[in-house]
């Protein structure tokens, strides 16, 4: 037994993974930050993609600087509900060119901890009503820490096709296309789609799924 308050090696190796986490997700939205100051000052736009990452094939203005923020619960296989924050950043490069940045916060009843953070760069290939459909390609890379309830640090990379269409001026569709990467800690991957529809597009609330 140990009486000298020292941590264990394990203990202090989480920790200090713990802490890079947090310190990679502050230097992503701290670059994307310095992005925008140096910028000509706009109006913050809002997001326009879907809940659970189902995007959205539509740009921002260039310099244009996009804030969310989303909060949602998930069930851990210890069956203990976890509280997940993630405060987002976007920025336009040009009118077609977006860049994301975001850190995400779990709380699992032992107060908030990074539960890590991801990086997204996205580009509109063709855009309505030019084209009867937007079409866009993104890349992605995420990592999710142990706070996470994961054996050890996990790290992914997406790459996904996205079609969008508005029709009419309130009903968007948008379909979504790709495959998944994890890294670690076991190299895998498998596709994936996802599809989205809400309703009315331009209302101050939207019904969708």
């Amino acid at each position: 037994m140990r009486r000298d308050g020292a941590l264990p090696r394990r203990a202090r190796h989480a920790r200090a993974r713990g802490g890079v986490g947090v310190l990679a997700a502050l230097v992503a939205l701290g670059a994307l930050g310095a992005l925008w100051l140096l910028a000509p000052a706009t109006a913050l736009a809002t997001g326009d993609d879907f809940t659970q990452e189902t995007l959205v094939a539509r740009g921002m203005g260039a310099r244009e600087l996009g804030v969310e923020t989303a909060a949602d619960l998930r069930v851990d296989r210890d069956y203990r509900v976890q509280g997940w924050f993630t405060p987002e950043l976007e920025l336009g490069i040009t009118s077609a060119w977006v860049v994301e940045g975001a850190a995400a916060f779990v709380n699992r009843g032992r107060g908030l901890e990074s539960g890590g953070w991801k990086a997204e760069s996205r580009y509109v290939l063709l855009e309505q009503p030019r084209w009867p459909v937007a079409v866009a390609a993104a890349i992605e890379y995420e990592e999710e820490t142990t706070a996470a309830k994961h054996v050890s640090l996990e790290r992914m990379v997406a790459y996904r096709a996205v079609a969008s269409r508005l029709f009419g001026s309130d009903v968007l569709a948008t379909f979504n296309w790709g495959w998944d990467q994890r890294l670690n800690p076991v190299s895998a991957g498998a596709g994936m789609f996802a599809a989205g529809v809400r309703w009315p597009e331009h209302g101050a609330v939207c019904w969708g799924a």
